[in-house]
Formats: structure tokens, C-alpha cells, sequence
């Protein structure tokens, strides 16, 4: 499997069989810095790659006038033995990646998969499938609703209806949520509980403040409301599938005399900076988020064992099949933050 090993070794790639290095190679090829998240964890896993004792060189998208695909064409032509891929336009890059594999280059894909390709050695990625019904559970458990008898007033909001996950999210939720609905043990106030009438268009923060307050004022939501009365409501939780979301329903809870003595339940994922001082000052409830210290940590301890030869270390029980073959694929375990 593995096309070289850590120290003084020699690489067993095809057009690498005769040279000797002192230290492996791994080339880092991520979309553009412009957007934080790729730069935030490529400069983590270049900095755990290197306290490893590999040899890095880190590309990201358009840098150096170079496209992803150019980069990559780079990091074979100078040798690399193992490239980390994450890439947001897959097309462009399949022919390098088909190129890398032929010259034995082991491609590890990082959180984005590419479908319909051959060339791919491991891929790593979160577990989000589970999001919705995570956040519909931690409401539940945090209302304690299967231990008393009272109703609950909750709404729901959703992800932008073009986003690839709105569907999976909310109908996760649902799921968890339904049978209450049905019992009547959670009222949905606003009787908009399909997910039509909870998107938030472009998943904005200033459009879930819109919907937020026309909530308050068409179902007099009170910060000292009370279950039943019909002209001071409570509101107990909120189901909010992301932190932008979030920020949005709170800034209107804010703006409505709501404070962090009286906010109902309000959950989000992907752990924003806003959200976190939001979770610490008791505005909101919850985030999930990957840990991104957890996701480098793994992917380098999964390089070591590759490097290394240690194949019976690699505990990987998942593949992820992409429409021609199945690839070995590292789930990381989404983390709450509360």
C-alpha cells in the first residue's frame, strides 16, 4: 500500500524506485485561503506534519497564479510520496490525481470526496450525518420532556433550501421531534413546522433575524411569557441548524428584551467565533463542530502508520464508495460544545 517509509528509506514508487531520502515527502493541496476554515487547518496539519519530521510544501488554490490542478502537478513532479487533497471543484483535478497514482503517489482526500475516480488511497472526513438529530436530542434532553408532564412551545429554522444538507438536517431532526409533535408534548406555535416555511435563504444571519421577529410579534413570544396564554407566549427551544442562524435568532430575542437569564434552548453547528462568545455569555445553547485539532491529529497518526508500514494499526471499519471502487475512510466524530 504504502509507496515509502520514514527514515533513510528507499521509496518503492515506480519512477522513485533508485533514490534515496532522509525524510518523506507530503505535498498539502487546498482550496483557497480566502475562505478561513481551509487556511486555519492546512496551517495546523502543516505544523503536525512537521513536528513529525516530514517534509511539507503547502499549496492553496490559485496561490502563486498556479490553479489547485497545476499545484498538484507540482507536488508529483517534485516527488512527493503522499499528497493530502481537499478540493470544492473535483473536475478540474482528476486527471492529475489518475497521473499521481500511477506514479505510486499515495492521495489521501481530506473531507471532500471525489466521486467517480480511481486514484484515491484513504479518505478522511467528519460524520455529519447525524447533526439534526443531534441538536433534536439535545433539546429534548435539555427541556427533560421524558421526565414530566408539561408542553413545550418550540420553532423551527432551516438551512437555505439549495444547500446539500437542508434536507438531511432538518429531516434528521424531525424524526426525533415528530413523535412529541404528535403526542403534544412540543407544540410548534406558529403551526410552520414544514421545512418550506423554516429555510432561511442563503442560511443568512440577517434572514433568520427577519423570520425571528415576525415569530415574536405574530406569536407574542414575552420574555416573561407563560405556555398558554395566547397574548404573552413562551418560548422554549428553538431549533437552529447552523450558528449564522443562530446569531440571527438571538440578535431578535435581544432586541425583544430577551437577556441570558430567560433565552430558550437555541442550538447551531459548526462552532463560529460569534457562537462560542454566544455559548459562554449564555445566549446560546449549543454548537456542533469538528474538532479540527481531533481531524489533523488523526490524519497524521494515519500517515505515520501508512509511512511506517504499521497496517495492522489502521483501524479504519468504514469505506465510502464513490461510484467505482471503495475507499477506506476515517469518520471523525462530531464534538458538542455547550
Amino acid at each position: 500500500m504504502c509507496s515509502c517509509q520514514k527514515q533513510d528509506t528507499i521509496l518503492m514508487n515506480d519512477e522513485l524506485s533508485n533514490q534515496i531520502s532522509t525524510k518523506v515527502k507530503v505535498g498539502i493541496s487546498f482550496p483557497s485561503r480566502s475562505i478561513p476554515r481551509w487556511e486555519e487547518e492546512a496551517l495546523l496539519l502543516e505544523k503536525q506534519l512537521k513536528n513529525n519530521d516530514y517534509d511539507i510544501n503547502l499549496f492553496f488554490d490559485k496561490e502563486s497564479n498556479l490553479s489547485q490542478k497545476e499545484q498538484i502537478d507540482f507536488l508529483i513532479n517534485d516527488n512527493c510520496n503522499i499528497i493530502i487533497i481537499a478540493t470544492i471543484a473535483p473536475k478540474d483535478i482528476e486527471i492529475s490525481i489518475n497521473r499521481a497514482k500511477r506514479k505510486g503517489i499515495i492521495i489521501i482526500l481530506y473531507d471532500n470526496l471525489i466521486n467517480n475516480i480511481e486514484g484515491i488511497d484513504y479518505y478522511i472526513t467528519s460524520n455529519d450525518d447525524n447533526w439534526g438529530e443531534l441538536q433534536a436530542k439535545y433539546i429534548i434532553d435539555k427541556l427533560d420532556i421524558n421526565n414530566n408532564e408539561a408542553i413545550f412551545n418550540i420553532e423551527l429554522f432551516a438551512l437555505s433550501p439549495e444547500d446539500i444538507n437542508s434536507n438531511k438536517y432538518f429531516n434528521q431532526a424531525m424524526k426525533i421531534l415528530e413523535p412529541y409533535i404528535e403526542s403534544k408534548r412540543i407544540k410548534i406555535v406558529s403551526f410552520q413546522k414544514e421545512k418550506s416555511q423554516c429555510c432561511i435563504f442563503n442560511s443568512s444571519k440577517d434572514e433568520a433575524k427577519k423570520r425571528m421577529t415576525l415569530l415574536i410579534k405574530n406569536q407574542k413570544y414575552s420574555p416573561n411569557g407563560l405556555k398558554d396564554s395566547p397574548n404573552n407566549a413562551k418560548i422554549d427551544a428553538i431549533l437552529s441548524p447552523n450558528d449564522d442562524i443562530s446569531s440571527g435568532i438571538i440578535e431578535a430575542l435581544l432586541e425583544a428584551n430577551y437577556n441570558n437569564t430567560n433565552m430558550p434552548i437555541i442550538t447551531g453547528a459548526t462552532l463560529s467565533v460569534e457562537a462560542k462568545e454566544n455559548i459562554n455569555n449564555n445566549l446560546q445553547s449549543m454548537s456542533i463542530y469538528n474538532d479540527t485539532n481531533t481531524f489533523t491529529k488523526e490524519l497524521v497518526n494515519l500517515i505515520n502508520d501508512i509511512v511506517d508500514a504499521n497496517y495492522n494499526n489502521i483501524k479504519i471499519k468504514n469505506n465510502t464508495h464513490n461510484g467505482l471502487i471503495n475507499i477506506p475512510t476515517l469518520v471523525i466524530e462530531p464534538t458538542i460544545y455547550n
